[in-house]
Formats: structure tokens, sequence, C-alpha cells
């Protein structure tokens, strides 16, 4: 009798296999629709981390997963040109030999970088020196104008204006008060004193501002005291050592959001920009499309008012905490929890109509109407609204306040020796909670204290002037509050207690 034919799968269907058990099906019905037998299908979730990575890196024609006989060697080489691909630094075949052989020598290892190797490397990675030459750093208008009359509009043809993103990091000193501000000024903080009161936040949105991600945090602690008893945070929280944005955060990040479309069945395309934490990845619901290098100011959304619009929402629930702390005479202490829920409420109020008027602005959509006016109320404008001492606040400075850490370093050129490093700990390294924090640890109030609290907002709002919905919500507070307060005075019976009746 002779034996079956073995069926090779390629990646793309392997991660479809993969897809098809992460929504809950039946292996049965999995081997059925795809003609495997059990035995294959559990070796594919097995190596589901393998064949998701190298879905990612060498992309959906691939039928096997090229391995590499020095993981570490290709690693570091992969991190290091990508930066300089970058950075716009050209780089030809015998560099790239050169520096694999440096890094195999930083490894220790006795390494000799062939051609056959280097040919495998470039295939495993889809590389093509025919796409490494760079733009001049100046943004040039003939490349933006190509790209917006050539490329632009069949790339973006198969996608409704709903599905399409744009993604971009920025920094933020999230504790930073006004009269501080020329401290601060110009600071790219990429080490040093200031960066310990810096975050990164990744924000994504669509081009009609109906559809805004949860917000990525990237702070210095993985572990930071405030956190202590918290069970929930409003955004999509990690960390390293100087809170910059790698290219494995976003790669995870991305990933996690390309398997909730997967279980949608929706596909989406995203705009990023090509700096060296935003590696080429291959998704099965995300089209991943990188902007022209350098053009950036031009094309990008984000930097056309998106996140300009979060940092001035951001920076107006900061001094509404300011000017808390001074009419009741307490000392102002933000903490990484603060700066996050503000991020979170300011991103809240970035308005649909903001996010569609720069994908315009950015000429990726209809062109905007003469009419059409910024809606963000700069801080100087604003604070006109209160009663405050302007002295105390540092009103002078509410210009420069405004725009203090447009100049952050959200990610930064690792030298070989970091990637290295790197690389021999791909884990993330937790920081001791107690490294460089200078904030207490947040106490969670009791549930007496928590109902006390509630039934003076029910009070206060009785005797308002207010809509009735805000008297609902007061009161649907104090009685959730209060079923908490009740629960936990059930004392619960015992085995031996039904035997009394």
């Amino acid at each position: 009798m002779a034996s079956a034919k073995r069926k090779v799968l390629p990646i793309k269907e392997k991660v479809r296999v993969i897809r098809a058990c992460e929504e809950g099906r039946k292996i049965a019905d999995v081997c059925r629709e795809f003609g495997l037998v059990n035995s294959t299908v559990g070796s594919i979730l097995k190596n589901k981390n393998k064949i998701l990575k190298a879905f990612q890196e060498d992309g959906e024609n691939s039928k096997r997963i090229r391995g590499c006989g020095r993981i570490d060697i290709d690693a570091a080489l992969l991190k290091w040109l990508r930066q300089c691909r970058s950075a716009d630094i050209p780089v030809n075949g015998p560099l790239l030999k050169e520096k694999a052989e440096q890094f195999g020598e930083m490894f220790g290892a006795n390494f000799t970088c062939s051609n056959g190797w280097l040919d495998r490397f470039k295939a495993r990675h889809s590389i093509s020196f025919a796409k490494m030459c760079g733009e001049a750093k100046s943004v040039d208008p003939s490349v933006t104008g190509n790209w917006l009359k050539e490329v632009w509009p069949v790339v973006r043809q198969p996608y409704k204006d709903e599905d399409i993103f744009n993604a971009d990091e920025t920094g933020l000193f999230y504790k930073l008060t006004p009269e501080k501000t020329l401290q601060f000024k110009n600071e790219k903080c990429v080490g040093g004193k200031l960066s310990k009161q810096r975050v990164t936040a990744l924000v994504c949105a669509n081009m009609t501002g109906s559809e805004k991600r949860k917000l990525l945090v990237i702070g210095k602690s993985v572990k930071p005291r405030c956190f202590k008893n918290v069970k929930k945070l409003p955004v999509n929280y990690t960390a390293n050592k100087k809170a910059w944005m790698t290219s494995a955060i976003f790669e995870d990040e991305l990933r996690k959001w390309d398997m909730e479309l997967a279980s949608k069945n929706r596909k989406i395309l995203l705009l990023v920009d090509n700096c060296a934490a935003h590696p080429k990845l291959n998704f099965t619901n995300i089209n991943l499309l990188f902007f022209p290098a350098n053009c950036t100011s031009v094309l990008q959304p984000m930097d056309q008012g998106v996140i300009r619009s979060l940092k001035n929402h951001y920076r107006k629930q900061l001094l509404k905490k300011i000017i808390i702390c001074m009419d009741t005479v307490t000392p102002v202490n933000i903490t990484v929890l603060d700066g996050i829920q503000f991020l979170d409420n300011a991103w809240s109020k970035v308005t649909p109509r903001t996010i569609s008027r720069c994908f315009r602005k950015s000429k990726l959509s209809d062109p905007i109407p003469d009419d059409d006016e910024d809606d963000v109320l700069p801080l100087s404008e604003w604070i006109k609204k209160f009663s405050v001492n302007e002295n105390g606040i540092g009103v002078n400075n509410l210009d420069v306040y405004e725009t203090v850490d447009d100049q952050i370093e959200t990610f930064q050129m690792l030298s070989e020796a970091e990637i290295v490093d790197e690389v021999q700990n791909m884990e993330v390294e937790e920081n001791d909670e107690d490294e460089g924090e200078e904030e207490g640890e947040e106490v969670c109030p009791t549930l007496e204290e928590a109902l006390k609290s509630a039934e003076t907002l029910r009070r206060f709002y009785r005797f308002r002037d207010t809509s009735a919905s805000v008297i609902d919500a007061a009161q649907l507070l104090h009685k959730t509050t209060e079923k908490m307060y009740f629960s936990e005075k059930v004392v619960q019976k015992k085995i031996t207690d039904f035997f009394r009746q």
C-alpha cells in the first residue's frame, strides 16, 4: 500500500489554523476544514509562537520556518540593519558581513560570515539592497507628491475610511508644572534626571476619528509603587529603562491587535513612520504601510494636530489639578497613575473632527475647507476663564509649556553593545519598584469612606441646578457602593448551620 503523500502547509495556512483554534472552534472541525490530522494541528499549536514570528518576518509565501545556526548574531545584525535603514545609512554586502563577524566576536563566537550565510540572512528577512538607498534629511516635495499621486490611491483603494489608521509615538513630561517649563525647554530627554519625569505614548486612530485605539503608555518602572493594589488601568502599560518605544513592544502591541481583528474578520491598513522601533512585519489582518523616508512631518496625521490636541487636553487636566491643590492648600503630587488617568481623559476629549481634519491636512483624504478652523483652544486663552493666582501657576510660560516636550526622543539608535545586550536579554527586564521612584503608594479608600463620599455626592447634586442624568448617575454610584458595603457585611453560613434548622 502506497504511503500518503505528506502535506506541506505554507506559513499562511498554519496561521489560519492557529486563528481558527483561537476562535474556540473544535479541533475536529479544524482538521476537517484544512484536511489535517489531530497530530498535525497539535504540532502547529505547540509551535504557535515560532510560526507567528516566522509569518511576521518571512511573509505569507514561506512554506517553512527558516532556521539559523546563530540566532543571536542573526537577531543583532537585523536590529542593526533596521536602524541603518531608518536613519537612511547606505549598507552593502561587505559591510553586512563585517558587522556580522563583529557581532560574532561580541557574542564570544568564532564566526566567519560567508556569502552563503549572508544570502540566507537576506532570504530569511526579505532584504533587497535595491531598496536601501536613503532620502535627503529635509522633506522633498517631489517625493511626497509622487507618493500621494502614485502609491497612496492604489494602496488605500481596497479599504474603507473607517479601516485606515495612523499610529505614532510621542513623549510627555507627565508631571511638569508651568513654572518649571524653562528647565525642560527643547529637552530631548535621552537620559539624566529629567528622564524620570517622562513617559512615551503610542497614539492611534482611524481616518474618520470614529475609532481611537486604547493608548499604549511606556514608563520607566514595570511596577511603580502607585500601581500597588490597582486592579485595572485605562490604558495598555509597559515599561523599560528609558521609557522608549522598542521594536519588541511595537511588535507585541500589533500582534495583539491583529488577533482582535482576526476574531472579527476585519482587515485594516495601518500607516506608520519608518523609525528603527517600527520593524517590517507581516500580519493576517493588518497591512503595515510605511511613509516615505523623512516625509512624516508632512504626511503623518498624528503630527498634524492630533498629538498636539492630546497634550493640550492633558495639560488642562494637570492645570485643573494644580488649581484645586492651590485652593485647598495641598501639595501638588502627580504620580504615574495620575498621569495615565489624565492621558486617558485627554484622549477621550480629542474629537473625531480634529482627527479627520488632520488626515485631510495630510492630504490622505479630501482637502480641508477654507472655513474649517482649529478647535483646540490654547492654554493661555483657556486659563482666562478661571480666577487663579497667575504668579502661583506660571501663566506667563503657558505658550512654551504647551509645546515643551515636542522634541522628546521616543526611541534611540542603539550602539552595537546595546544591541547585543538587548538580544541576550530578550525578556523585558523588570525594574525594582523602588528604582527611580519618588512617588508614594496609592492607598485604596475603605468601603466606609467610599460610601460616605458617594452619599456626599448624592446630597451635593440634590441641591444643585443640574441635569437629571447627573443626579441619576450620582444615585447609581451611591446604590452600587451601598450594595458592595452590605455584601461584605453578610456572614457566610457554615454547612453545620443547615442541620440546626
